[in-house]
């Protein structure tokens, strides 16, 4: 900030440190939810290279239900729009 004033350069540095921590958040969000995928998988026998193997397979599952979840959501909210 420049004479005690907010500047567009201050809310583009802004929002690339914004930007920058949510990335990291959701990076260290991924990385949590494959470790617990890797840990249920070998406690049920599996090994970890056949784990490595699979884990695209299982992301790309997991994706598509939080989108059938999320588009479920948006369909019962939308049943409680009155259309008069």
């Amino acid at each position: 900030m420049t004479d005690g004033r907010y500047t567009a350069e201050d809310h583009a540095a802004y929002r690339r440190r914004v930007e920058d921590e949510q990335r990291r958040a959701e990076a260290e969000r991924r990385e949590a939810t494959k470790e617990a995928a890797r840990k249920a998988w070998i406690a049920d026998g599996g090994s970890f290279a056949s784990f490595d193997r699979a884990w695209d397979t299982l992301e790309a599952e997991r994706r598509k239900e939080r989108l059938r979840e999320a588009a479920d959501a948006a369909r019962q909210s939308q049943r409680g729009i009155s259309t008069i």
